[in-house]
């Protein structure tokens, strides 16, 4: 477990720390590895402050990535890319006998004829199909994505691309004996409704960013402010913050302030953006997912807009106690499944044992949601004793890095797990688009870190019987200085 560096964050002044910005903070979303540009124990008061408000930024990204829907089900897309890119490596080289050359993408571009290769390009078009839908999601991945999609396969629409990807991704559930039922999406053919309701997220806001991150950032920063009193509301709209990181906390505020008071606005948007990233977008999920419902009742953007517009007729989260009630009134308005179905229905599909660090830490949040609905709203609203201290133990940064110092999981079976997962990811993502060979690590290993990393990614690539350039790994990262999720 991470000693020390918790307990230095704690017992500080959350309403004198809210008057501090934040942007000294970086998580590195597949290892869940954060890293300070702080030394421990902080240098001034400020910085102290500063730590304290950046930390509970961060941990509601790890919040976001390791213990929400979205989060599960955007790591586990990128596992299925890796997976698909380590069969499209083991088909050219052993069923072809061929000798791949790097960059992939270009290599696969000049394979002819295309008919007998067919296998390869089908795997092909299922990793841009993937990449395609975070794009729609995320707006920002991969903009070379589009055409080489289109070049192949045509231009698919994000509802037959969602339900296709969902059906791919059951089996990968199946294989890893987390998934026990499955339905497929009932109406996959609702891709017009889907652009208009696209195009009613860009007309109903005044100044909002319509995709993912923008959701991410505005439930990380909320997170800060726990505890801050209606003053920290007035330092808020006299700085006019701006940016991705605010524009959903300024829409929200628009419609919903000044009938609330500055507390129960965090709670409430906190609750929302909770719900608005635990659709029912896994599979997992689709023994109660709403027949006729368009896709975009999973996308976090579209789900937080209608979740805002609910408030003044289900009334605000007013105290912790009221958010099964707030969550359940906000879902029966939009004919959505309550966060309790939710919960419930995945839960019982993910029975385990657990083969993967990401399925373990996904069935480890839904244990504490069971116990304690509201966990993940703000690390800021945890208390000794509540969550449990087994859920604190898990639910935290498997390496925290300062200025000075760094901390590494006790468990270094998870530790190890979750940094193989980026490395994977990395180095295939890079071989495919470049001929680069480094990939550089989410933090400072040392030499005998960075030798077992290596050991471990070419030992996986013997696991898939193909053969890689050497890959060399870097360990000492650039300091980030904004926040990324």
């Amino acid at each position: 477990m991470i000693q020390n560096s918790d307990s230095a964050l704690l017992n500080l002044d959350i309403g004198e720390a809210v008057r501090y910005r934040t942007e000294y903070g970086f998580l590195e979303t597949a290892s869940l590895a954060v890293r300070f540009n702080f030394p421990i124990p902080p240098e001034s008061e400020a910085d102290l402050h500063e730590l304290r408000k950046t930390d509970a930024h961060e941990r509601q990204h790890l919040f976001q990535t390791a213990a929400t829907s979205y989060g599960f089900y955007f790591r586990s897309l990128r596992y299925l890319q890796s997976r698909l890119m380590l069969d499209i490596l083991h088909i050219l080289q052993h069923d072809h006998g061929l000798k791949v050359t790097y960059p992939l993408e270009a290599f696969l571009r000049r394979l002819r004829p295309r008919a007998k290769y067919i296998d390869v390009l089908s795997r092909l078009r299922g990793w841009l199909i993937i990449e395609f839908t975070l794009l729609c999601f995320e707006g920002s991945y991969s903009q070379w994505t589009l055409p080489i999609l289109r070049q192949f396969y045509g231009s698919p629409g994000m509802a037959p691309a969602f339900a296709e990807i969902d059906q791919n991704l059951s089996r990968v559930f199946a294989g890893r004996k987390t998934l026990a039922e499955y339905s497929p999406w009932v109406d996959p053919s609702d891709d017009g409704r889907a652009r208009e309701d696209v195009f009613l997220i860009t007309k109903a806001t005044t100044d909002v960013h319509a995709d993912v991150r923008s959701v991410l950032e505005s439930g990380a920063t909320i997170a800060e402010f726990w505890g801050a009193d209606s003053e920290s509301l007035a330092a808020v709209k006299a700085g006019k913050p701006e940016g991705f990181y605010w524009s959903w906390i300024h829409e929200a505020s628009r419609r919903l302030m000044p009938d609330l008071s500055f507390p129960e606005f965090t709670k409430t948007f906190s609750a929302l953006v909770d719900l608005a990233l635990n659709g029912p977008i896994l599979p997992q999920q689709s023994g109660i997912r709403v027949p006729g419902s368009p896709i975009m009742d999973v996308h976090p953007a579209y789900r937080l807009l209608k979740g805002i517009m609910s408030v003044r007729r289900v009334g605000p989260m007013r105290s912790m106690n009221d958010y099964v009630r707030f969550t359940e009134d906000v879902c029966d308005l939009n004919r959505w499944p309550s966060l309790t179905d939710t919960v419930r229905t995945t839960g019982a599909q993910m029975a385990g044992p657990y083969d993967f660090a990401e399925d373990f830490l996904f069935a480890h949040s839904l244990q504490v949601r069971t116990r304690h609905p509201s966990a993940f709203l703000s690390s800021l609203s945890w208390t000794d004793g509540w969550p449990e201290e087994e859920a604190k133990s898990y639910l935290t940064f498997p390496i925290m890095e300062f200025s000075n110092r760094k901390f590494i999981h006790d468990d270094r079976s998870l530790v190890e797990s979750l940094l193989l997962a980026y490395i994977v990811d990395s180095y295939l993502r890079l071989i495919l688009l470049s001929n680069g060979r480094t990939v550089q690590l989410p933090y400072s290993a040392s030499d005998a870190d960075i030798a077992r990393l290596v050991e471990l990614a070419e030992s996986y690539w013997e696991v898939f019987e193909v053969k890689l350039p050497p890959i060399f790994l870097e360990g000492k990262p650039r300091i980030a200085l904004a926040h990324r999720m």
